[in-house]
Protein backbone atom coordinates (compact mmCIF):
# COMPACT_ATOMS: atom_id res chain seq x y z
CA UNK A 1 0.00 0.00 0.00
CA UNK A 2 1.19 3.59 -0.65
CA UNK A 3 2.04 6.05 2.16
CA UNK A 4 -0.62 7.38 4.56
CA UNK A 5 -0.43 10.86 3.02
CA UNK A 6 -1.25 9.62 -0.47
CA UNK A 7 -3.96 11.78 -2.13
CA UNK A 8 -7.42 10.26 -1.74
CA UNK A 9 -8.49 10.87 -5.34
CA UNK A 10 -5.32 9.16 -6.63
CA UNK A 11 -5.86 6.22 -4.30
CA UNK A 12 -9.41 5.80 -5.57
CA UNK A 13 -8.30 5.55 -9.18
CA UNK A 14 -5.50 3.13 -8.36
CA UNK A 15 -7.69 0.80 -6.33
CA UNK A 16 -10.30 0.76 -9.08
CA UNK A 17 -7.59 -0.31 -11.56
CA UNK A 18 -6.24 -3.15 -9.44
CA UNK A 19 -7.06 -6.71 -10.38
CA UNK A 20 -5.53 -8.27 -7.28
CA UNK A 21 -6.23 -11.38 -5.28
CA UNK A 22 -4.22 -10.38 -2.22
CA UNK A 23 -3.89 -7.10 -0.31
CA UNK A 24 -1.16 -6.79 2.31
CA UNK A 25 -1.70 -4.09 4.96
CA UNK A 26 0.26 -3.45 8.20
CA UNK A 27 -2.23 -3.26 11.06
CA UNK A 28 -0.68 -0.09 12.53
CA UNK A 29 -1.61 1.87 9.40
CA UNK A 30 -4.84 3.01 11.01
CA UNK A 31 -5.02 5.98 8.65
CA UNK A 32 -6.04 3.59 5.92
CA UNK A 33 -9.26 2.64 7.69
CA UNK A 34 -10.53 6.20 7.43
CA UNK A 35 -9.58 6.38 3.76
CA UNK A 36 -11.29 3.11 2.94
CA UNK A 37 -14.59 4.30 4.39
CA UNK A 38 -14.22 7.85 3.05
CA UNK A 39 -13.83 6.60 -0.52
CA UNK A 40 -16.03 3.56 -0.31
CA UNK A 41 -13.00 1.40 -1.03
CA UNK A 42 -14.05 -1.19 1.53
CA UNK A 43 -16.84 -2.29 -0.79
CA UNK A 44 -14.55 -2.21 -3.86
CA UNK A 45 -11.93 -4.32 -2.12
CA UNK A 46 -14.53 -6.79 -0.84
CA UNK A 47 -15.50 -7.50 -4.43
CA UNK A 48 -12.05 -7.59 -6.02
CA UNK A 49 -9.94 -9.32 -3.38
CA UNK A 50 -10.07 -12.91 -2.25
CA UNK A 51 -7.51 -12.56 0.56
CA UNK A 52 -6.42 -9.74 2.87
CA UNK A 53 -3.20 -10.44 4.76
CA UNK A 54 -2.32 -8.49 7.89
CA UNK A 55 1.47 -8.77 7.69
CA UNK A 56 1.96 -7.91 11.37
CA UNK A 57 -0.26 -10.75 12.52
CA UNK A 58 1.49 -13.13 10.13
CA UNK A 59 5.02 -12.42 11.41
CA UNK A 60 5.33 -15.66 13.38
CA UNK A 61 4.11 -17.72 10.45
CA UNK A 62 6.45 -15.94 8.03
CA UNK A 63 9.41 -16.46 10.37
CA UNK A 64 9.01 -20.23 9.96
CA UNK A 65 9.33 -20.01 6.18
CA UNK A 66 12.58 -21.04 4.48
CA UNK A 67 15.16 -18.32 3.81
CA UNK A 68 16.42 -20.15 0.71
CA UNK A 69 15.72 -18.47 -2.61
CA UNK A 70 12.77 -20.17 -4.33
CA UNK A 71 13.54 -22.13 -7.48
CA UNK A 72 11.47 -19.93 -9.78
CA UNK A 73 12.24 -18.87 -13.33
CA UNK A 74 10.98 -15.41 -14.25
CA UNK A 75 10.85 -14.65 -17.99
CA UNK A 76 12.33 -11.24 -18.90
CA UNK A 77 9.05 -10.30 -20.57
CA UNK A 78 6.99 -10.75 -17.41
CA UNK A 79 5.81 -7.62 -15.60
CA UNK A 80 8.07 -6.70 -12.67
CA UNK A 81 5.71 -4.06 -11.31
CA UNK A 82 2.83 -1.76 -12.18
CA UNK A 83 3.39 1.90 -11.35
CA UNK A 84 0.96 4.73 -11.89
CA UNK A 85 1.65 7.92 -13.78
CA UNK A 86 0.80 11.24 -12.16
CA UNK A 87 -2.45 11.46 -14.05
CA UNK A 88 -1.76 15.03 -15.13
CA UNK A 89 -3.58 14.42 -18.42
CA UNK A 90 -6.59 12.72 -16.85
CA UNK A 91 -7.12 9.56 -14.85
CA UNK A 92 -3.92 7.94 -13.56
CA UNK A 93 -2.71 5.04 -15.70
CA UNK A 94 -0.89 1.98 -14.42
CA UNK A 95 2.24 1.29 -16.48
CA UNK A 96 3.29 -2.37 -16.70
CA UNK A 97 7.10 -2.52 -16.57
CA UNK A 98 8.88 -5.78 -17.40
CA UNK A 99 11.92 -7.37 -15.81
CA UNK A 100 13.80 -6.75 -19.07
CA UNK A 101 12.91 -3.05 -18.84
CA UNK A 102 14.21 -2.75 -15.28
CA UNK A 103 17.44 -4.69 -15.86
CA UNK A 104 18.17 -2.62 -18.98
CA UNK A 105 17.58 0.60 -17.04
CA UNK A 106 19.77 -0.33 -14.09
CA UNK A 107 22.70 -1.50 -16.20
CA UNK A 108 22.43 1.66 -18.32
CA UNK A 109 22.56 3.84 -15.20
CA UNK A 110 25.58 1.91 -13.94
CA UNK A 111 27.43 3.01 -17.06
CA UNK A 112 26.12 6.57 -17.32
CA UNK A 113 25.90 8.69 -15.25
CA UNK A 114 27.65 5.90 -13.38
CA UNK A 115 27.58 4.16 -10.01
CA UNK A 116 30.36 2.09 -8.43
CA UNK A 117 30.83 -0.09 -5.39
CA UNK A 118 32.26 2.77 -3.29
CA UNK A 119 29.23 5.01 -3.83
CA UNK A 120 26.67 5.85 -1.15
CA UNK A 121 23.29 6.62 -2.71
CA UNK A 122 20.74 8.77 -0.92
CA UNK A 123 17.17 7.47 -1.34
CA UNK A 124 14.84 10.46 -1.13
CA UNK A 125 11.93 9.36 -3.28
CA UNK A 126 8.65 7.71 -2.31
CA UNK A 127 8.13 4.31 -3.92
CA UNK A 128 5.01 5.76 -5.57
CA UNK A 129 7.36 7.65 -7.94
CA UNK A 130 9.26 5.53 -10.47
CA UNK A 131 12.63 7.23 -9.99
CA UNK A 132 12.84 5.39 -6.67
CA UNK A 133 13.85 2.34 -8.76
CA UNK A 134 17.27 3.92 -9.31
CA UNK A 135 17.79 4.84 -5.67
CA UNK A 136 16.81 1.45 -4.23
CA UNK A 137 18.03 -1.07 -6.83
CA UNK A 138 21.03 0.51 -8.56
CA UNK A 139 23.18 0.23 -5.40
CA UNK A 140 22.27 -3.47 -5.20
CA UNK A 141 23.34 -4.05 -8.80
CA UNK A 142 26.82 -2.57 -8.28
CA UNK A 143 27.36 -3.44 -4.61
CA UNK A 144 27.17 0.17 -3.41
CA UNK A 145 25.42 1.45 -0.28
CA UNK A 146 22.01 3.10 0.00
CA UNK A 147 20.77 5.34 2.78
CA UNK A 148 16.99 5.67 2.99
CA UNK A 149 16.00 9.11 4.24
CA UNK A 150 12.93 9.65 6.40
CA UNK A 151 10.01 11.71 5.13
CA UNK A 152 10.69 14.31 7.80
CA UNK A 153 14.24 14.87 6.55
CA UNK A 154 13.16 14.97 2.89
CA UNK A 155 10.67 17.74 3.64
CA UNK A 156 13.16 19.84 5.60
CA UNK A 157 15.62 21.84 3.53
CA UNK A 158 17.88 22.35 6.53
CA UNK A 159 18.00 18.71 7.62
CA UNK A 160 18.44 17.44 4.08
CA UNK A 161 21.21 19.97 3.49
CA UNK A 162 23.00 18.72 6.61
CA UNK A 163 22.71 15.16 5.34
CA UNK A 164 24.37 16.08 2.02
CA UNK A 165 27.03 18.20 3.66
CA UNK A 166 27.96 15.34 6.01
CA UNK A 167 30.40 14.02 3.42
CA UNK A 168 29.30 10.38 3.21
CA UNK A 169 26.75 10.61 0.40
CA UNK A 170 28.18 10.50 -3.15
CA UNK A 171 25.13 10.10 -5.43
CA UNK A 172 21.92 12.12 -5.07
CA UNK A 173 18.91 12.08 -7.38
CA UNK A 174 16.22 14.73 -6.91
CA UNK A 175 13.66 16.80 -8.74
CA UNK A 176 14.33 20.47 -9.55
CA UNK A 177 11.95 21.41 -6.72
CA UNK A 178 14.07 19.55 -4.16
CA UNK A 179 17.32 21.05 -5.45
CA UNK A 180 15.74 24.51 -5.24
CA UNK A 181 14.71 23.79 -1.66
CA UNK A 182 18.30 22.85 -0.82
CA UNK A 183 19.65 26.04 -2.38
CA UNK A 184 17.09 28.06 -0.42
CA UNK A 185 18.41 26.32 2.70
CA UNK A 186 21.90 27.66 1.83
CA UNK A 187 23.42 24.42 0.56
CA UNK A 188 27.20 24.57 0.82
CA UNK A 189 29.91 22.88 -1.29
CA UNK A 190 29.38 19.14 -1.76
CA UNK A 191 32.16 18.27 -4.25
CA UNK A 192 31.89 14.54 -3.52
CA UNK A 193 28.30 14.44 -4.82
CA UNK A 194 27.21 13.41 -8.30
CA UNK A 195 23.89 15.25 -8.62
CA UNK A 196 21.07 13.94 -10.83
CA UNK A 197 18.21 16.28 -11.66
CA UNK A 198 15.04 15.35 -13.53
CA UNK A 199 11.32 14.75 -13.37
CA UNK A 200 10.36 18.18 -14.68
CA UNK A 201 11.81 20.91 -16.87
CA UNK A 202 14.56 23.10 -15.41
CA UNK A 203 16.85 25.83 -16.64
CA UNK A 204 20.34 27.23 -16.24
CA UNK A 205 19.00 29.42 -13.40
CA UNK A 206 19.13 26.25 -11.31
CA UNK A 207 22.13 24.69 -13.04
CA UNK A 208 24.54 27.58 -12.40
CA UNK A 209 24.38 27.56 -8.57
CA UNK A 210 24.35 23.76 -8.46
CA UNK A 211 27.45 23.51 -10.64
CA UNK A 212 29.23 25.76 -8.15
CA UNK A 213 28.54 23.25 -5.37
CA UNK A 214 28.47 19.68 -6.70
CA UNK A 215 31.11 17.43 -8.23
CA UNK A 216 29.07 16.82 -11.40
CA UNK A 217 25.53 17.59 -12.52
CA UNK A 218 23.36 15.46 -14.81
CA UNK A 219 20.06 16.12 -16.57
CA UNK A 220 17.80 13.07 -16.56
CA UNK A 221 14.87 12.67 -18.94
CA UNK A 222 12.30 9.96 -19.45
CA UNK A 223 8.61 9.14 -19.10
CA UNK A 224 7.36 6.35 -16.84
CA UNK A 225 6.32 4.45 -19.96
CA UNK A 226 9.96 3.97 -21.00
CA UNK A 227 11.21 2.93 -17.55
CA UNK A 228 12.34 5.91 -15.49
CA UNK A 229 15.13 7.67 -17.45
CA UNK A 230 15.63 7.34 -21.20
CA UNK A 231 18.43 9.85 -21.73
CA UNK A 232 21.23 11.43 -19.73
CA UNK A 233 23.35 14.51 -20.31
CA UNK A 234 26.11 15.99 -18.19
CA UNK A 235 25.44 19.67 -17.57
CA UNK A 236 28.40 22.03 -17.87
CA UNK A 237 28.92 25.73 -17.22
CA UNK A 238 28.00 27.94 -20.13
CA UNK A 239 26.16 25.21 -22.06
CA UNK A 240 22.39 24.73 -22.54
CA UNK A 241 20.55 21.92 -20.79
CA UNK A 242 19.85 19.15 -23.30
CA UNK A 243 18.08 15.80 -23.18
CA UNK A 244 21.36 14.16 -24.12
CA UNK A 245 22.03 10.75 -25.62
CA UNK A 246 19.61 7.83 -25.20
CA UNK A 247 20.72 5.31 -22.58
CA UNK A 248 21.68 1.72 -23.35
CA UNK A 249 19.58 0.14 -26.09
CA UNK A 250 17.20 3.09 -26.29
CA UNK A 251 16.26 4.80 -29.56
CA UNK A 252 15.03 8.37 -30.07
CA UNK A 253 13.03 9.24 -33.19
CA UNK A 254 11.87 12.80 -33.87
CA UNK A 255 8.90 12.60 -36.24
CA UNK A 256 6.41 14.94 -37.90
CA UNK A 257 2.61 14.55 -37.97
CA UNK A 258 2.92 12.01 -40.81
CA UNK A 259 5.37 9.94 -38.71
CA UNK A 260 8.29 10.87 -40.92
CA UNK A 261 11.71 11.90 -39.54
CA UNK A 262 12.19 15.68 -39.38
CA UNK A 263 15.32 17.37 -40.62
CA UNK A 264 18.04 18.18 -38.11
CA UNK A 265 17.19 21.41 -36.32
CA UNK A 266 13.44 21.13 -36.90
CA UNK A 267 10.85 20.47 -34.18
CA UNK A 268 8.99 17.18 -34.03
CA UNK A 269 7.39 14.77 -31.60
CA UNK A 270 9.69 12.43 -29.71
CA UNK A 271 9.06 8.70 -30.09
CA UNK A 272 11.11 6.36 -27.88
CA UNK A 273 11.99 2.78 -28.73
CA UNK A 274 14.28 0.07 -27.42
CA UNK A 275 14.55 -2.15 -24.35
CA UNK A 276 13.13 0.48 -22.01
CA UNK A 277 9.68 0.62 -23.61
CA UNK A 278 7.17 -0.78 -21.13
CA UNK A 279 4.56 -3.46 -21.80
CA UNK A 280 1.66 -1.00 -21.84
CA UNK A 281 -1.09 0.22 -19.53
CA UNK A 282 -2.68 -2.14 -17.04
CA UNK A 283 -6.28 -2.88 -17.96
CA UNK A 284 -6.40 -0.24 -20.70
CA UNK A 285 -5.79 -1.83 -24.07
CA UNK A 286 -7.31 1.06 -26.03
CA UNK A 287 -4.94 3.65 -24.58
CA UNK A 288 -2.03 1.20 -24.87
CA UNK A 289 -2.62 0.92 -28.61
CA UNK A 290 -2.82 4.70 -28.89
CA UNK A 291 0.46 5.45 -27.11
CA UNK A 292 2.53 2.31 -27.80
CA UNK A 293 2.74 2.14 -31.58
CA UNK A 294 4.51 0.27 -34.34
CA UNK A 295 5.88 2.22 -37.30
CA UNK A 296 7.61 -0.27 -39.63
CA UNK A 297 8.97 2.54 -41.81
CA UNK A 298 10.80 3.99 -38.80
CA UNK A 299 11.98 0.97 -36.82
CA UNK A 300 11.18 -2.70 -36.28
CA UNK A 301 10.28 -2.48 -32.59
CA UNK A 302 7.54 -0.90 -30.55
CA UNK A 303 7.67 2.88 -29.93
CA UNK A 304 6.24 4.98 -27.15
CA UNK A 305 4.67 8.21 -28.34
CA UNK A 306 5.70 10.78 -25.72
CA UNK A 307 3.78 13.83 -26.93
CA UNK A 308 6.89 15.90 -26.17
CA UNK A 309 8.10 18.32 -28.83
CA UNK A 310 11.87 18.32 -29.24
CA UNK A 311 14.53 19.51 -31.69
CA UNK A 312 17.35 17.26 -32.89
CA UNK A 313 20.49 19.41 -32.76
Amino acid sequence: MPPNNYPCHSLRERVRAWVAEVLMVPVERVGWAAKFFELGLDSILAVELTRVIDVDREKEFLAEESEDAPNVTVPPSRAAYVIFTSGSTGRPKGVRVSHRNVVHFLHSMRERPGCVVTDRVLALTTICFDIAVLELFLPLVVGASVEIVSEEVVKSGRRLREKLEGGEVTLVQATPATWKMLLAAELGPIPQVKALCGGEAWTTDLAVPLLERVGSLWNMYGPTETTVWSSVDQVRQGEPIRLGEPVGNTEFHVLDEQFQPVARGEVGELFIGGDGVALGYHGNQEFTQERFVRLPDVTTGKLYRTGDLVRHV
